[in-house]
């Protein structure tokens, strides 16, 4: 009984921390975008760590929004094809695929592949990274057969360029043998 009693105070006490943590970080953003613009460096910097924060802490409707609003602000910033744009939507659609808008996240990543492809290449890791997460999204649409050739399109060019024994090969190989198997929402 003590131990459950102490457990949840320990519980208790992690999930205040994580709030104060929230907290701080949203004032954080907050002061720099009033302070400095929302296209600030610095305000841009806190803004992604926000969203990657709500995103790791399963907030998943929170950093759908941030991601969209980091998504626009980068593209008017830096413009439809630089990284830091692209990484934005990457992270938004995955936010719309985790609350099942598989549409809307098929929409957006759809915009991330091309332009991933134009500047850096096929046969890029990010490149492939976001093929994979496309033809997650596709297969979840039921686009099955699409989705299954832009995977194995993305297994032959990672092995070509990175290597079989590679980490990310072997994610692309799981993710494909997974769409063989039962039709299931594995992690993208």
């Amino acid at each position: 009984m003590l131990e459950r009693w102490r457990e949840n105070r320990r519980l208790a006490r992690a999930q205040r921390e994580h709030e104060r943590d929230l907290a701080r970080r949203l004032r954080a953003l907050h002061t720099l975008g009033s302070e400095r613009g929302e296209d600030d460096p610095a305000a841009f910097t806190a803004a992604v760590d926000l969203a990657s924060y709500l995103t790791a802490e399963c907030r998943d409707e929170e950093a759908r929004d941030a991601w969209q609003k980091i998504a626009v602000v980068s593209r008017l910033t830096h413009g439809p094809d630089h990284i830091e744009t692209l990484h934005a939507q990457g992270e938004l659609a995955y936010a719309l695929w985790v609350l099942e808008d598989n549409a809307g996240a098929r929409s957006v990543q759809a915009l991330v592949l091309p332009a991933l492809r134009r500047t850096h290449g096929e046969d890029h890791p990010l490149t492939l990274s976001a093929a994979m997460q496309l033809a997650s999204i596709m297969r979840d649409l039921g686009e099955r057969r699409e989705a299954r050739a832009l995977l194995q399109d993305a297994v032959e060019r990672g092995e070509r360029t990175l290597g079989r024994g590679h980490e990310q090969c072997y994610m692309l190989r799981t993710v494909l043998a997974s769409m063989d198997g039962e039709p299931g929402r594995e992690q993208m």
